[in-house]
């Protein structure tokens, strides 16, 4: 990670209030930063957006001062834990009848931090993988 990808990733902290950031300590082979997104709307966020070429995965860290769910209905949600940290996947679509168009996320909190992992293939909605939460298992804070 570059000091212009480090700082930018502060300002977006800034920006929605997070005060300890984390990122990954690895990611896929192959994945970079791609960009950082900043909401923009009542809900206070930053994402983290990785990205490979060609290999048509990608990866985002949703970090907020509060907890950020997906809009939708909940299909599924499945306790783990993460160093200790009760964590949940919770998978959400647009209805009950389309579990098959049902997004999944890891959610949990690390100190002050809410954060949500997802991992997708091109195209296809974000499921439960073991790769999440292996990366989520390698978050560090971020330092300036």
């Amino acid at each position: 990670m570059t000091d212009q990808q480090k700082t930018e990733i502060w300002e977006a902290a800034e920006k929605t209030g997070v005060e300890k950031v984390y990122i990954p300590s690895f990611v896929r082979k192959g994945q970079k930063l791609m960009k950082v997104v900043v909401s923009t709307g009542d809900v206070f966020y930053f994402r983290l957006v990785f990205s490979g070429e060609g290999e048509g995965y990608y990866l985002q860290i949703t970090e907020s001062p509060e907890e950020v769910l997906l809009d939708g209905v909940i299909i599924e949600e499945k306790e783990t834990k993460i160093k200790d940290i009760p964590a949940k996947w919770i998978s959400f679509s647009n209805s009950r009848d389309n579990v098959e168009a049902a997004s999944a996320g890891l959610y949990f909190k690390m100190e002050s931090t809410f954060i949500r992992i997802a991992e997708s293939e091109f195209k296809k909605p974000f499921k439960i993988t073991q790769s999440v939460e292996e990366m989520a298992a390698s978050l560090q804070p971020l330092t300036k």
